[in-house]
């Protein structure tokens, strides 16, 4: 979608939605099945969405793919907050289990 902006958003139920904003439209939407969301960031670099969820996974998730490109258990709890750095490279995650952990994304 080259000359559109979207907007992505996750309720509670774990239904991520693509909204077009020039129209309006939603374009995807996706069943996250993984529960609620309490993190999401985008990655800069290539406009992957990253979603943490309460069981301690990260997906990462793009608007033409049905399914999560990556799903990787990060902690024991939920995680509480994620970052990806300017150049895509790298994520930071915390959790509820207290620990903090950098992962390269190129890996």
């Amino acid at each position: 979608l080259q000359h559109h902006f979207l907007l992505a958003s996750i309720g509670e139920q774990g239904i991520l939605r693509y909204q077009d904003t020039s129209h309006g439209a939603i374009v995807a939407q996706f069943r996250t099945k993984l529960g609620s969301c309490d993190a999401m960031r985008q990655n800069p670099h290539n406009g992957i969405m990253h979603l943490g969820h309460s069981n301690g996974t990260v997906t990462l998730w793009s608007p033409n793919m049905g399914h999560p490109l990556v799903k990787m258990l990060t902690h024991r709890g939920p995680v509480r907050s994620l970052a990806v750095d300017g150049n895509g490279r790298y994520m930071a995650t915390s959790g509820a289990d207290t620990q903090v952990k950098i992962w390269d994304l190129r890996t």
